[in-house]
Formats: C-alpha cells, sequence, structure tokens
C-alpha cells in the first residue's frame, strides 16, 4: 500500500512539475502578453494603478512558474516548494474561476500563445492541479532530492539564473518564438479569411418594442413580435448574434485615417515593401527609441519605400507625439488595441511588409540600418 501511495506522489510531483515549467516557458516566451494579460485582470478588478508594475510581475510570475516547477522536479526543498505551488494555485483556481462565472476574461493566458482556453475549461485545469498539489503538501516527506542536497541546491541556482534570464531577455528584445498571428512569413490577408467550411455566425433579426401596458422596453423575436404586434410599440430592430460561428485568426484589424476612413485593405494590398512603426500607446512609447528609428525611416525614403506609423491612440495625443519624436510619417489609428499589442511585442515596435506578408519585425533596442533591414 505505501509503494502505491509513494507511486501517486511521485507521479503528481513530475505532473504538476512539468506543467509548471511548461507554462512558465512559453509564458516566459512572450512575458508582454502576460503583462496585457494582467492589466485585463486589474482592469477587471478596479486595480488600474498597479497597471504601471505588469510588466516586472510578469517577469516575476514567469520566472517563479519555472523555478518552482524545476525545484519539485528535482525534489529540492520540498517543504517550501509544495506550499508555495498550492498557494499559487489556489490563487490560478480563484481568478479562473472568476473569469468562468463573469466571463471578463476570456483566455486565461496560462499558456501563452500555443493554448487558447475558456474561463471555464481553464478552472477545470486549476481544479485539477489543485487536487495534484494538496497531494503534494500530504506527502512531501516523500519527496527527496534527485542527486542529494548538494548537487541539488547547485542545480537550482542554476535554474534561477535561467528562469528568469527568459523573460528578462524576450521582454527587452521579441519571443524566441513568435507564436502570434504575426510573425514572419504570415500573409495579415490571409488570416483575416475564414478557412472553407468554417461555421458562420447564426443571425436573427430582433425587433426592440415598446410595450403599451408596461412601458417597458423589450427584445422580441420576428415571431413573438408578429403574434403579438399589437401590444408593443414598434421602435427599431437588428441583427443579433444568436449563435457565434467560427473566427477569423485575425478578426479584429481595422486601421482609420484621420478622416475615419478604413484603410487596412489599401494598406495591405500595397505590392512592394512598407515599414510599419508601432506604437500600441503614445503615452508609455520609448521616445528615446526615435533617433534611431528615424534614421531608419528616413533611408527608407530615399529608397522609395513608405513608412507609416499605428498607433491605438487617438489623434488628440498622437500627433503631438509624433511632432515630439520627429516622426516625418503619417499616423493612422487601430480600432482595436489588441492586434497592435500583438502584432509586435515592444512599444514602439518595427514591421517590413511586403503585399500584406509581415517580412521581419524588430524591437526597438534592435533597430536595423536599411541594409541589414533589406536583406533578403
Amino acid at each position: 500500500m505505501q509503494a502505491f501511495v509513494n507511486f501517486i506522489i511521485q507521479l503528481c510531483r513530475y505532473v504538476v512539475g512539468a506543467l509548471f515549467v511548461i507554462s512558465g516557458a512559453l509564458k516566459g516566451n512572450d512575458p508582454m502578453g502576460t503583462s496585457y494579460k494582467l492589466q485585463e485582470y486589474f482592469t477587471v478588478f478596479h486595480l488600474g494603478f498597479l497597471n504601471g508594475l505588469t510588466d516586472y510581475l510578469s517577469i516575476f510570475f514567469c520566472g517563479m512558474e519555472i523555478v518552482l516547477g524545476l525545484a519539485l522536479l528535482l525534489g529540492s526543498f520540498s517543504r517550501i516548494t509544495t506550499m508555495l505551488l498550492l498557494l499559487l494555485i489556489i490563487f490560478f483556481t480563484w481568478l479562473t474561476g472568476y473569469s468562468a462565472i463573469t466571463h471578463q476574461v476570456t483566455d486565461c493566458g496560462c499558456f501563452g500563445e500555443v493554448i487558447h482556453l475558456t474561463p471555464l475549461t481553464s478552472f477545470y485545469k486549476d481544479v485539477a492541479l489543485l487536487v495534484l498539489s494538496i497531494i503534494l503538501v500530504l506527502g512531501r516527506d516523500s519527496i527527496a532530492p534527485i542527486l542529494g542536497i548538494k548537487w541539488n541546491s547547485f542545480l537550482l541556482v542554476i535554474a534561477v539564473l535561467v528562469s528568469f534570464s527568459l523573460p528578462i531577455w524576450t521582454y527587452n528584445h521579441l519571443p524566441l518564438m513568435d507564436l502570434t498571428a504575426y510573425k514572419p512569413g504570415n500573409s495579415i490577408k490571409e488570416k483575416m479569411t475564414l478557412a472553407p467550411g468554417a461555421k458562420r455566425d447564426s443571425i436573427a433579426i430582433v425587433f426592440i418594442v415598446k410595450n403599451k401596458t408596461t412601458g417597458a422596453v423589450e427584445e422580441l423575436t420576428q415571431k413573438a413580435y408578429t403574434k403579438n404586434f399589437k401590444n408593443y410599440e414598434y421602435m427599431d430592430r437588428k441583427d443579433k448574434v444568436i449563435v457565434e460561428g467560427d473566427k477569423a485568426e485575425i478578426h479584429d484589424f481595422i486601421i482609420y485615417d484621420n478622416y475615419q476612413r478604413q484603410i487596412q485593405d489599401s494598406l495591405l494590398n500595397y505590392a512592394n515593401y512598407s515599414l510599419w512603426i508601432i506604437v500600441n500607446d503614445v503615452a508609455t512609447a520609448d521616445k528615446r527609441a526615435f533617433e534611431k528609428i528615424n534614421k531608419l525611416v528616413k533611408a527608407m525614403e530615399q529608397n522609395q519605400v513608405p513608412v507609416i506609423g499605428l498607433t491605438h491612440s487617438s489623434y488628440s495625443v498622437a500627433d503631438p507625439f509624433r511632432h515630439e519624436v520627429q516622426a516625418a510619417f503619417p499616423f493612422y489609428y487601430a480600432g482595436d488595441d489588441k492586434f497592435v499589442k500583438t502584432m509586435v511585442r515592444s512599444n514602439p515596435g518595427i514591421l517590413l511588409l511586403k503585399n500584406g506578408v509581415v517580412m521581419k519585425k524588430w524591437h526597438y533596442r534592435d533597430v536595423p540600418d536599411y541594409e541589414t533591414a533589406m536583406h533578403k
């Protein structure tokens, strides 16, 4: 019986340890994505004043997940390791449970851009991990160092250095693996198109009416309104999505010019090279980066490569910013902040496109010269 119990404890140890290492590594590959996810949660909980700390918290959580997972696999400091894992999973379970009930955050970001889980699936996953973690806490005395205390301690120090080096490096440059829909080689136009056979939204006509008896404004189906139209005063009608269909991988890509005209199609259909400077938020953008960016822009324009700026900030703040950083190129405006944050994990960031295909991208710390940028 004791042998069976020990087998279960060791199995839980390796499963939980491996999941934490994988989850932390995937998030550590893209700490900016985790930072944006933390901002979503802080907004939901009315903690927006913490948004300035999300980059640091992201690096800390990514590194800690990897460290705790490796410590569990190595069998180092089993008592404190299992307790910290349990506390962390209790927090995650509460967070995903809240999301599952309220639907205010639709993806927990548990596995970065690799696997997108619904709030309910994330909650079930965390409940399962919670059970495994409780088993580990109860059986922590059966978790022994695999190489002895001395070697385990040495390896754990190495693990800490590696675990935090990954998110720090990718935060200051770009993800080692670009797992977004905007990775180099992808056609944005193709990613905006639904695959053949994809399910479309199921849409029904809804009548907005006023109940003549109660005065209440109601929404009725066409059948219900037709049957009882004498009891209601017609106000309006609209199309309502009853069942959501499949969505294209890129489904929110809308760009406006200064006159609120949609211009994303003309930008993506430009047949030759174009350089896009992405500034998702001018308030937090690194202005010093424009010293190098403007040199690249000048070289591009001298070689007939058009340059545009793209931001989610409004014209009233983006235009003064453009003059302040001496950006001698037009700025256009994203209809949604999520896709500009996804295009490049850098603020500002740089993309080289050709006929709607992402050719290359750079962090503002790695601004290339013209020859490097255009080298095939």
